[in-house]
C-alpha cells in the first residue's frame, strides 16, 4: 500500500531497521521469504485499484 492513500494522507511503508547494525532489518531472509510465500498473507489485501476518474462514456 505504498504511496496510496488512506483519509486523504498518503501512506508510507518502510522496512524496520535493527537499532545497532547499519542496514539490516528486522527478520531473516528466511522470514521474509516465508511471509511472501504465505496465501493468507495475499488474500486478506485490500482492494487496490482505484478509480482516479469515472468511467467514460463510449458509444457504439
Amino acid at each position: 500500500m505504498n504511496n496510496q492513500y488512506l483519509c486523504n494522507r498518503p501512506i508510507s511503508v518502510s522496512y524496520a531497521f535493527k537499532k545497532d547494525v547499519k542496514g539490516e532489518r528486522h527478520g531473516s531472509a528466511a522470514e521474509r521469504l516465508l511471509a511472501a510465500q504465505n496465501p493468507l498473507s495475499h488474500a486478506d489485501r485490500p482492494h487496490q485499484l482505484f478509480a482516479d476518474a469515472p468511467p467514460s462514456m463510449l458509444g457504439p
